[in-house]
């Protein structure tokens, strides 16, 4: 047997209404405990919760009464006793305690104890009982062994008295004869018909509990008489814990209705708000539609914006493609210009040699004709006509070197002219090499806007079709919600009813929970 320990001798008590309930499961684990048996037995509920039951058993009280406890409670009938709980601190309190089996579809699936305050008598007993048992004495005084027997034959003996008595009256042989003969019937009439109606009292009371050993922890009435005081207490005792049990129940089913009640009156607050926040939600749901719908409009139009866009583009493509191909035809043609100016240039170059050969052989014929002057001076008259010729001849010598000088002068102009237009072609073909390179830009350019525009349209489509969706999920969302609201609607009513319910309720197990007390005094 379990040995807990320490022990102080020193006793709690409680208020003499109060009741002490537990279960166990079939292992004699502790499955419920109401608060008055929490506070008492010192331990929290995590530690009484699924311990054995033992753990408030106390030293002092010995094996066999748990022992009958426990044979009593699997024969599936109640127990009752003074017991004398150890608290975790080691003090003790006694119980009046009525133990019975808990059944579920006829099967015994645990045990409950209610406990009461005994009586300072009861405890007396108890204690007695205790030291005799620890102490090695029969559990039942001798004096209640003989006793009963004596009990049952008092009236066959006293019977028997009345037919020595009438022999004595009659004073004769005949009378002690038939006084005799007289009185063992009547004395063993009398002794059935004691024992009959002793026998069907005592059947009674053997459905409840009656055991002699219990029944000196209540009474000090021997034999058959203790066994029907104790019959009669372990009913009151079986009828207070149905009270009992009916009164945690009812503070219980008080408790929860409250609870219920105060559950009630929140859901009912509680779909006051959805209902509010529901219209809400449908408000702004339809809003959502419509700009959802707007949005939907705004995206078709910029998907037909940024066709117009694409078209413009591959258009500008087009024209730049043009612009590329006209000025590289335009480079082309200054190259040639160039070429050519070149080619004069070079023909300039030529043309000046051969106006040098000219000037030399006019200054050649203007050196000749002169000499030839100077000898028709000498010739006097004879070369008078040959000095003229030789005039004229020099004045046209001249004249060439004059032409001949202005040829020069213009062909240096013409070289210099030839010589910047060669230079400005050259600058005008990179200015058209640069212009191709830019257009060339402007097409990559083109190119990408263009893949940018188809990029957006595609973007556009799926935002239109994702708009369109939305727009049907929003309008699906928002015929939810209104089935929503009606629900709230139905539900908030339902809810008010609860409430109401719940209230009534609440009347019904104070009321119950009132009469139980009222019966349980």
């Amino acid at each position: 047997m379990r040995n807990n320990q320490p022990i102080t001798q020193r006793e709690r008590t409680f208020p003499a209404q109060q009741r002490l309930i537990s279960t166990t499961d079939l292992k004699g684990q502790i499955s419920y405990c109401n608060d008055a048996f929490v506070e008492i037995s010192g331990f929290s509920r995590d530690e009484l919760i699924r311990a054995p039951h033992n753990l408030v058993r106390h030293p002092d009280v010995p094996a066999a009464v748990f022992q009958h406890m426990w044979d009593t409670l699997k024969k599936g009938r109640p127990w009752m006793g003074i017991v004398k709980n150890r608290c975790k601190s080691g003090d003790h309190y006694w119980v009046n305690a009525y133990v019975t089996p808990v059944t579920e579809n006829n099967q015994v699936v645990g045990y409950e104890s209610v406990r009461v305050k005994p009586t300072a008598e009861q405890v007396r007993r108890a204690e007695a009982l205790y030291q005799r048992i620890n102490s090695g004495k029969s559990a039942i005084p001798s004096s209640d062994r003989w006793l009963p027997i004596v009990q049952n034959w008092l009236p066959f003996i006293l019977v028997s008295q009345v037919g020595f008595l009438i022999g004595a009256w009659l004073d004769s042989s005949w009378g002690f004869a038939i006084a005799a003969g007289l009185s063992v019937p009547l004395g063993l009439a009398g002794l059935n018909w004691q024992q009959r109606g002793l026998k069907r009292l005592l059947r009674l009371a053997d459905q409840t509990t009656s055991d002699p050993l219990i029944a000196q922890m209540y009474t000090d009435s021997p034999g058959a008489q203790g066994r029907l005081e104790m019959s009669i207490l372990s009913q009151e005792a079986r009828l207070k814990t149905c009270l009992t049990r009916l009164q945690d129940t009812a503070e219980q089913l008080t408790k929860q209705a409250k609870q219920a009640d105060t559950l009630a009156h929140n859901s009912s607050a509680g779909l006051e708000r959805q209902r509010n926040e529901t219209d809400q939600v449908a408000t702004a749901i339809n809003e959502m539609a419509a700009t959802t719908l707007e949005v939907a409009s705004n995206v078709a139009r910029t998907a037909i914006a940024t066709q117009d866009a694409n078209r413009l583009t591959s258009a500008g493509r087009g024209i730049a493609a043009e612009t590329r191909q006209a000025i590289q035809r335009l480079s082309q043609s200054v190259g040639d210009t160039g070429e050519t100016v070149t080619r004069l240039a070079q023909d300039s170059n030529e043309i000046g040699g051969v106006v040098d050969v000219i000037k030399g052989i006019a200054d050649q014929t203007n050196l000749l004709a002169l000499n030839a002057a100077i000898e028709a001076a000498r010739a006097g008259e004879m070369g008078r006509g040959f000095a003229v010729v030789a005039d004229e001849v020099r004045s046209l010598a001249q004249r060439t070197a004059e032409s001949t000088g202005q040829i020069h002068q213009l062909i240096a102009k013409l070289q210099r002219t030839a010589e910047e237009a060669v230079l400005t072609m050259e600058i005008g073909r990179k200015q058209a090499d640069e212009g191709v390179e830019r257009v060339q830009q402007a097409d990559e350019a083109l190119a990408g806007i263009s893949d940018a525009v188809a990029n957006i349209t595609d973007m556009a489509n799926q935002i239109a079709a994702a708009a369109e969706e939305q727009s049907a999920v929003a309008d699906e969302v928002n015929r939810s919600i209104t089935t929503i609201a009606q629900l709230a609607d139905q539900t908030a009513g339902e809810a008010h009813d609860t409430a109401l319910l719940s209230e009534a309720l609440t009347a019904t197990a104070h009321g119950q929970y009132a009469l139980v007390e009222r019966f349980n005094r």
